[in-house]
C-alpha cells in the first residue's frame, strides 16, 4: 500500500513540490504516459569530421527469445539542433538480427542535415503486456563516435537517463525533472593537466535551464555561465593546462542530475564516456 502511494505521488506531483515537503530528491525525471516510448536525447556530432552511430537492438527478440513470429516494429529517429529545435523524423523498420549498426551522419546527411545537435530513438511498435506492468521500453542504448583525425577507433557511451517520451499519438514529453534549488554535481575525476577536454550537456527539462560551470585549480577557479533551451545542447572545451594543475569540474543548476557528456582529447586518439 505504501509503495503504490508513493508511486502515485511521483506520478501526479511535481518532484520540486515533494523535495519542498520531504526535502529529498524523489525522482530525477518524470513518470510517462501509460504506452509511451521513451528515449535519451543523445548527442550527434557530424561536423569537423566526426561521425556518430547507434547500436539499435531488436528489443523484441531479445524480450521474447522463444517467440518464432516477431514482427519487426517500426523505429523513429528525430533530430533537433543545438537550439532543442525539432528537425526531422526518419522512420526505418528495424532488423530482423539482434543488433543493427545505423549511421547518423548518413542519415541525417539525407534528411538535409549538416551540423551537430540532438537526436532520440522511439520503437513504434506496442508492447502492451510491458504497459500492463506499469513499465516503458526505454531507449538507452550505446552510441559510438568516430573522427578520422583522430584515430581509426570509435569510442562508445551508454545512454544517460530517460529524457524524453513520446505518446501513442505522437506527442512528446520532456521528462527531465528540475527543483527550486540550485543543485551541484562535481565531475566523478579531476581532468588530468596535459589533455584536452570537451563537456557536453543535453537539457531534458521542458524550460530553458542556466548552468554555471567552476573550472577549480589549485591557482585559481573559472566560471563559465550558459543557458541550454529545452532539448538543446551546449559544449565547453578545456585545453591543456600550462601551470599542470589538474582541474576539478563543479556543475551548478536546477536538474537534479547535470551529468555531462565527456571527450579526452589526446595526441592521435580520443574517448568518450560519463562524468
Amino acid at each position: 500500500m505504501i509503495n503504490k502511494i508513493k508511486q502515485w505521488l511521483v506520478k501526479n506531483i511535481n518532484s520540486k513540490y515533494l523535495e519542498l515537503l520531504t526535502g529529498k530528491v524523489i525522482s530525477i525525471s518524470k513518470t510517462p504516459v501509460k504506452g509511451s516510448a521513451v528515449s535519451d536525447l543523445f548527442p550527434l556530432r557530424i561536423e569537423d569530421g566526426w561521425n556518430t552511430f547507434f547500436e539499435l537492438l531488436n528489443y523484441y527478440q531479445i524480450l521474447n527469445p522463444e517467440e518464432q513470429n516477431i514482427i519487426n516494429g517500426a523505429v523513429e529517429i528525430k533530430f533537433y539542433d543545438i537550439c532543442g529545435i525539432f528537425l526531422k523524423t526518419h522512420k526505418i523498420k528495424n532488423s530482423a538480427r539482434l543488433k543493427h549498426t545505423l549511421n547518423l551522419k548518413e542519415i541525417a546527411n539525407e534528411n538535409g542535415i549538416n551540423h551537430d545537435g540532438v537526436f532520440a530513438v522511439f520503437h513504434q511498435k506496442e508492447t502492451p503486456w510491458i504497459s500492463e506492468q506499469n513499465s516503458f521500453l526505454a531507449e538507452r542504448g550505446y552510441i559510438g563516435f568516430e573522427n578520422r583525425n583522430l584515430g581509426n577507433i570509435k569510442s562508445f557511451i551508454h545512454g544517460n537517463l530517460d529524457a524524453i517520451s513520446q505518446s501513442k499519438k505522437g506527442k512528446e514529453s520532456l521528462l527531465g525533472n528540475t527543483s527550486f534549488f540550485n543543485k551541484e554535481y562535481h565531475l566523478q575525476l579531476d581532468l588530468s593537466y596535459n589533455f584536452s577536454y570537451e563537456l557536453f550537456w543535453v537539457n531534458p527539462s521542458k524550460k530553458l535551464q542556466l548552468f554555471k560551470i567552476v573550472e577549480s585549480r589549485h591557482t585559481k577557479n573559472k566560471l563559465t555561465v550558459f543557458e541550454i533551451p529545452s532539448k538543446g545542447i551546449k559544449s565547453l572545451l578545456i585545453v591543456k593546462n600550462k601551470n599542470q594543475e589538474n582541474t576539478k569540474i563543479i556543475i551548478k543548476s536546477k536538474l537534479y542530475m547535470a551529468r555531462p557528456v565527456v571527450f579526452k582529447y589526446m595526441e592521435n586518439s580520443f574517448d568518450v564516456f560519463h562524468g
